[in-house]
């Protein structure tokens, strides 16, 4: 398997971890019934070879990301709210004792950021998206 294979598979183990649903790479627009449900987007992945990479060893070195988005529906605002700053807290503590870390290139920190922009144009819909930015190995 692919190393950026190993590093979705790991990002979707932790979002089923959480208990929530969760698809990667889904097509259609998540629906309220269908809520809380997680869909994980496999984003870009760039050829990242740092700055003193031999010809020969220069396409070993990749950047892949992903995109985590989480879809939260029912209860007032403010449960809502509270519930998205608990999923997020749960998210990013299982990340960071996750395998992925051991996955990343030597020497090098993930990059992870939270937007609290609903994935969704539903306004019975809440959530937020995740952007992450790890560099690997091939």
């Amino acid at each position: 398997m692919d190393r950026s294979d190993e590093i979705l598979d790991a990002i979707v183990a932790i979002c089923e971890g959480i208990g929530i649903e969760t698809e990667l790479d889904r097509a259609v627009p998540v629906s309220e019934k269908e809520a809380p449900r997680f869909v994980v987007r496999t984003g870009s992945e760039e050829l990242t070879p740092p700055e003193n990479a031999r010809l020969e060893t220069c396409s070993r070195f990749w950047t892949i990301s992903p995109q985590v988005e989480l879809y939260q529906a029912g209860g007032t605002p403010s449960a809502m709210r509270a519930e998205n700053s608990r999923v997020w807290s749960e998210f990013r503590t299982a990340f960071f004792q996750s395998p992925i870390m051991g996955m990343l290139a030597h020497g090098s920190l993930p990059a992870i950021e939270r937007n609290v922009v609903s994935p969704s144009s539903d306004p019975s819909i809440s959530g937020f998206f995740i952007d992450l930015s790890l560099a690997f190995k091939r």
